[in-house]
């Protein structure tokens, strides 16, 4: 089990956690897959001295070995050893056992040469980390299909563009394998000379600027009492374009969407709930609650429900929201709020009658990791969360409510709510 757990911490970009748990076993003792896991994450956690003080000597199988001289021979180049790091250099060639991209940066770093990249690759942690120290940015067309790993690892690290470096911390953070804090920052250290405005926020450096923009606005500290009183920048421009940048990005991309959420939470949060805002209640009420802010999106439904007995055409909006709060609030069992009548419903493929029939055949045998992944896989043939339908969404919900997954159903139904009500 151990390899499988230290493999799915690793792409999900948890190196801190892979490091962590690959210490508790005894010196020497790791084989050599999970030590090549091991140098990995720490290089990828900037500890990439700790790795060239104890060079990798195990050659006991051609991926050690491999993996153990470009490792070394990126410790010797960036020390100044060009010329043990060209010895090395000159057996991956003839072992054809590195790429170009490889032995240009490490040539580059080493100062043998400045020679520029013709067809750029990235394929793993050593290269992640040679692009870092040979200062090299990281082309975005490498980034079309990379792992969250990879994507945590551009973000977090390197002289990548501003833009590239957002779009892979923006999608890192949808993946779980960066913090929303870390993107916030990386977000507010954008300058402001590259962060610019877009039409809907349809970019990263666009939704920077926004973000920038809001948290200007609203400042720091408790819940603001009068909106006139701003924490140093013009609400009445920074929140319409907020809701503007929510509404278009729900539309476009779920993922993203609720990435954005999160991140705009804890300034839409300060914005005091009145009558003046009540067209901006929908959007407010659904950011907070796929945040995790139920107080405050509470109180934005609440007015929204206020406003629907005067505007009979908000009634259904209004119900579709309190489904969303009955579920993030705990009101009852997740997989029951998806069953009534004013659950939202999508219109995404349906799931195999035949997988949803064994999940549920599962459940009732009270095995619960076989529920978690039969539940991905239906999910997954009903075009995710956002595209299923409440009926398959309310089944699978059921099926990890009755394996004890409570939280995890309620997570589920939260993101796929508030992603569409």
């Amino acid at each position: 089990m151990l390899p499988l757990r230290v493999d799915l911490l690793f792409r999900l970009g948890l190196h801190g956690d892979v490091i962590a748990l690959l210490a508790q076993a005894p010196l020497g003792s790791l084989p050599p897959a999970l030590e090549r896991g091991r140098r990995d994450a720490l290089m990828l956690q900037d500890q990439l001295d700790a790795v060239c003080a104890a060079p990798p000597e195990d050659d006991r199988d051609p991926a050690s070995a491999r993996h153990g001289l470009r490792v070394r021979v990126v410790c010797e180049a960036r020390s100044g050893q060009g010329e043990a790091a060209a010895l090395g250099m000159g057996l991956l060639r003839e072992t054809r056992e590195a790429d170009e991209t490889f032995l240009i940066l490490a040539e580059r770093l080493a100062g043998l040469s400045q020679a520029r990249l013709r067809k750029p690759t990235l394929s793993d942690a050593v290269d992640v980390v040679l692009y870092r120290e040979a200062q090299e940015p990281v082309p975005a067309a490498l980034l079309k299909d990379a792992a969250p790993w990879l994507l945590r690892a551009v973000a977090l690290s390197g002289p990548s563009a501003p833009a590239v470096r957002l779009e892979a911390a923006e999608r890192a953070e949808a993946r779980g394998a960066l913090p929303t804090e870390a993107l916030v920052f990386l977000y507010g250290d954008t300058p402001q000379a590259e962060a610019g405005a877009s039409p809907s926020g349809q970019t990263p450096l666009a939704r920077a600027a926004l973000v920038q923009s809001l948290r200007n606005a609203v400042g720091e500290g408790a819940v603001l009492v009068d909106p006139a009183v701003l924490g140093g920048g013009d609400l009445s421009q920074a929140l319409p374009a907020a809701l503007q940048v929510l509404a278009a990005t729900r539309l476009r991309d779920a993922a993203l969407y609720q990435t954005v959420a999160r991140v705009l939470a804890p300034a839409l949060a300060r914005v005091p709930v009145q009558r003046s805002l009540a067209e901006a209640a929908p959007e407010m009420a659904r950011a907070l609650y796929l945040a995790g802010d139920v107080a405050h999106g509470a109180g934005w439904l609440w007015l929204l429900q206020d406003e629907a007995r005067v505007r009979p055409e908000l009634a259904p909006l209004a119900q579709a929201l309190a489904s969303l709060d009955r579920v993030a609030g705990g009101h009852g069992l997740a997989s029951e709020a998806l069953s009534r009548p004013e659950a939202p419903v999508a219109l995404g493929r349906p799931a195999a009658s035949g997988s949803l029939s064994r999940l549920e055949q599962e459940a009732a045998l009270g095995r619960r990791g076989r529920v978690a992944l039969l539940a991905l896989a239906v999910l997954g043939e009903a075009g995710g969360p956002v595209q299923a339908s409440a009926e398959v969404l309310a089944r699978v919900c059921a099926a990890l409510e009755q394996v004890g997954l409570v939280e995890e159903a309620r997570a589920l139904a939260v993101e796929a709510l508030g992603s569409r009500a």
